[in-house]
């Protein structure tokens, strides 16, 4: 059974991730977040191979100065054999390090259902931890799986992390050593992969556009605002009486704006623009 999240007091903080060959991508924003749990999502074939050598340095940088306690994870419940995928709970201190064997970290679809089973997951024993997802480290698919993931929860925030400082330097460990000449990191590729997703709705054009007209009208009254839709063409209603036309637009416009955290409410018909709403009106309809 979920637990009630008004009987739950401790707040989480989840970061999860993907180990291929990167290190400090992962290590740094589990400090960063000050995370108290953190998924490591990654594949390991035998003991030595690169993956596990990769992984057991993560878990060292992790485990610096931490006593660690091991304990069976079981994730079957959200479709996973948790034998499969080898997860387990390794406990420092204030931190949960899960570790999330998963022998498809290339298959976007594996990606996916990882990722959405882990997320369910900790939103059923409470909607008020905050999770962050690591889209900058390991594979494309997983970045790629870890944008849309979060997007379907709340309280899910995805994160990309730059590189400050690169271990190789120069044009060399790039170059063909057969032809010498630049090639790039992959010397020879597998055959595409289509990736069998679903479709996103795109943004209401004029939803969009008449936010941002009222973001560049300084939030005006409805009035006000009901003229300069009509105006640009965005008025979508029929007209009529005012305060008929008041009331659409407060349900078609205001309320569906504060419905999609567009805008933040500052008092008694007081508005402005959350960062989802200014990320929206710079990123869609641009051009018009």
């Amino acid at each position: 059974m979920p637990r009630d999240d008004n009987k739950s007091k401790r707040i989480d903080r989840i970061v999860i991730s993907c180990v291929t060959f990167d290190t400090v991508m992962i290590t740094d924003p589990i400090e960063h977040y000050d995370a108290t749990k953190a998924y490591l999502v990654h594949y390991s074939k035998k003991d030595d191979d690169e993956y596990n050598e990769c992984f057991k340095r993560v878990l060292e940088i992790l485990e610096e100065g931490f006593n660690t306690v091991v304990s069976d994870y079981d994730m079957s419940e959200f479709g996973y054999d948790s034998g499969s995928i080898g997860a387990e709970i390794k406990k420092q201190k204030n931190l949960n390090v899960i570790d999330v064997n998963c022998e498809k970290v290339y298959v976007f679809q594996d990606m996916l259902r990882v990722l959405f089973s882990i997320i369910r997951k900790e939103r059923s024993i409470s909607s008020k931890n905050h999770i962050y997802v690591n889209v900058s480290a390991g594979t494309s698919e997983f970045s790629a799986a870890a944008l849309i993931a979060s997007m379907m929860f709340e309280n899910v925030e995805a994160f990309s992390v730059g590189t400050k400082e690169f271990t190789i330097k120069g044009r060399e460990p790039f170059m063909d050593t057969e032809t010498g000449k630049f090639i790039g990191m992959s010397k020879a590729v597998y055959p595409p992969r289509p990736i069998n997703g679903f479709k996103l709705s795109q943004p209401e054009k004029n939803f969009i556009l008449a936010l941002r007209l009222y973001n560049e009208m300084g939030f005006p009254s409805a009035t006000k605002m009901i003229r300069a839709l009509k105006d640009n063409g965005l008025w979508n209603s029929p007209d009529g009486e005012l305060s008929n036309e008041k009331m659409r637009y407060q349900r078609r416009y205001i309320d569906e704006w504060l419905k999609g955290g567009l805008i933040e409410k500052n008092g008694r018909g007081k508005y402005s623009l959350s960062p989802e709403g200014e990320f929206a009106i710079n990123t869609y309809y641009t051009d018009v």
